[in-house]
């Protein structure tokens, strides 16, 4: 899940990262809030938004879900959040990289315009080419080209006289009707797999423990018992009618635990949501049940049999067995409301196979120890 930042840099080329003072020109420092910069910060990025959308045109005019701040994505929409923005900084005084849901089609556009005022030179300096506004002045962006439902790009933020990274998503954005007029709005399915819930932010969570959690659930959720994990060629064996050998049985660690579905929260491709990751190929002689392991990324192989949408409420049922009311979906992604979720809907058994597999996601992932700390003590142990 490409959920934290990718530590993306400004690139001259595929192979050469551009130098501001000597140093890769990235955004190694947070944005700081505090000392009542956070209405300030927030109105010279809708700034440089309303800016580069005058030049490209990447959203209509006067985009009622731009300016309510619903545009920006992970903990950044609450800084860009007008009802949030009076009340953000005691609970959060600094921000990382700035996350805005933009159209697929204008990704190209996008970066063909920052091309167009890029000082492409190896040592980066102010000049009036990349300046966009007062406060922004374009330095560069990744151009490794590895994924291609985003752009990378970084900015020199005078106020604060460092880079401030700011990720465009792409999206196939639905098209609503406001105040008599059809605007873009983001797709309800980027902006759930990609949250950071106002109820973890205020406890110092981010989103990648709610997403952490979805996951842990699915697996437990759907746990295959009494269940044989062959590999291919033992599956080849079982529909000729052959006998199988040890060697036939699968030893790797991740069938160790065999679920039916895994979750993908990635934002383009097929398969968003939650896959199919196992394919009955026959019943042993001891009547336990025979799958074979079938690779969700490779979605152009596997079929609608294994690929499922991005619908929140399918993906709600299958974890708690019955549909969702408004009140359940508003807590589906944060990590609090998980939590709660499960001790109402699933058994003493589901609960603890769900946090043993979410502690070993949690201590593999990249999480701050502070955060790891807050999540296994404030919320963890409360519910436990």
């Amino acid at each position: 899940m490409n959920i934290e930042s990718t530590k993306a840099k400004a690139m001259v080329d595929t192979k050469t990262t551009k130098l501001i003072n000597g140093q890769p020109a990235q955004a190694t420092q947070k944005i700081d809030i505090s000392g009542g910069r956070a209405r300030l910060t927030s109105t010279h990025v809708m700034e440089l938004m309303l800016a580069l959308n005058k030049s490209v045109s990447i959203w209509k005019l006067n985009n009622p879900f731009l300016l309510s701040g619903y545009m920006f994505n992970g903990s950044s929409q609450h800084l860009m959040n007008p009802d949030l923005i009076d009340t953000i900084e005691p609970v959060k005084s600094e921000f990382g990289d700035i996350d805005v849901v933009v159209p697929n089609n204008k990704l190209s556009t996008i970066s063909q315009f920052l091309d167009s005022i890029e000082n492409n030179s190896l040592h980066w300096s102010k000049t009036l080419k990349t300046q966009v506004t007062n406060e922004f002045y374009y330095v560069g962006r990744s151009k490794t080209g590895k994924i291609t439902d985003q752009l990378f790009s970084m900015w020199w933020y005078v106020p604060l006289n460092q880079i401030v990274q700011i990720d465009f998503e792409g999206d196939n954005m639905e098209v609503v009707i406001y105040g008599g007029q059809r605007f873009e709005k983001p797709s309800e399915w980027i902006k759930f797999a990609k949250d950071s819930p106002w109820e973890d932010i205020k406890d110092g969570i981010k989103g990648l423990g709610g997403a952490l959690m979805l996951r842990a659930l699915v697996r437990a959720s759907t746990h295959m018992q009494n269940t044989v994990v062959v590999t291919p060629t033992g599956a080849k064996k079982i529909s000729n009618g052959q006998q199988l050998t040890s060697r036939d049985i699968s030893s790797n660690a991740r069938h160790e635990f065999p679920s039916k579905f895994t979750l993908n929260l990635n934002v383009s491709g097929n398969g968003q949501g939650i896959r199919r990751t196992y394919k009955e190929v026959g019943v042993l002689t001891s009547g336990e049940t025979a799958v074979v392991y079938v690779d969700p990324n490779m979605s152009k192989t596997l079929g609608s049999e294994f690929a499922t949408n991005g619908n929140i409420s399918h993906i709600f049922k299958t974890v708690f067995s019955r549909n969702p009311t408004d009140k359940d979906l508003t807590m589906f992604r944060s990590l609090n409301g998980l939590f709660r979720l499960m001790s109402h809907n699933m058994s003493k058994d589901q609960i603890q196979q769900a946090i043993r597999i979410f502690n070993k996601l949690l201590n593999e992932a990249s999480i701050p120890s502070t955060e790891k700390d807050i999540i296994t003590t404030k919320v963890m142990n409360s519910f436990i």
